[in-house]
């Protein structure tokens, strides 16, 4: 059996996602990786040695009863919005879960999707950015019981007696001078 994994957002979608809420965005799978949003009237600045991450969970068989396998989930949302600049030189990060390797009566499960970065000022200098997918698991059972990856910004992977990896997410740059406002509602 070779599912399809789930959808992840559009790109209108996920660029208009400014407000996450108190849960994860991954449409299937494990809970996502959470989210956060920043706000500053002044400059936000990442140092080289810094970063703001929000990585997937990485599928793997349950806790109270290893006979079931949880999904991997899909990479979170990091919004970062300034009234000066964004200046990053460490890194933004949000990557998707890898897929839990099948077990008995289980295909192997697919790779979250990566997250959603979404930089907002005057001026942004983006560094490095992170939204790859999580890789697929391996040795599913090939009439398993299907584990999808999570969607965020990039599709979940598919499941099958190999997993497919997770789609990759968005990173976007708007470039506002006053950032604030786009939040208020």
């Amino acid at each position: 059996m070779d599912e399809t994994g789930n959808p992840g957002l559009t790109t209108l979608a996920a660029r208009s996602l400014l407000k996450p809420v108190d849960v994860s965005y991954a449409l299937g799978g494990m809970a996502g990786a959470g989210s956060i949003a920043l706000i500053a009237t002044g400059s936000i600045v990442i140092t080289s040695n810094g970063s703001i991450s929000s990585p997937g969970m990485s599928g793997s068989p349950w806790a109270n009863n290893p006979n079931f396998l949880a999904s991997a989930s899909a990479g979170g949302i990091v919004i970062l919005g300034s009234r000066t600049s964004i200046s990053n030189a460490g890194s933004l990060i949000a990557t998707g879960g890898n897929g839990a390797n099948g077990i008995p009566d289980y295909n192997a499960g697919g790779g979250g999707g990566g997250g959603i970065i979404h930089l907002l000022g005057p001026s942004i200098v983006s560094g490095t950015t992170d939204v790859s997918g999580g890789s697929g698991g391996m040795k599913g059972t090939a009439s398993g019981f299907p584990v999808f990856g999570g969607a965020c910004g990039g599709s979940g992977g598919r499941s099958g007696e190999t997993g497919s990896p997770g789609g990759v997410g968005y990173v976007f740059r708007t470039i506002v001078a006053e950032p604030a406002s786009l939040f208020v509602p």
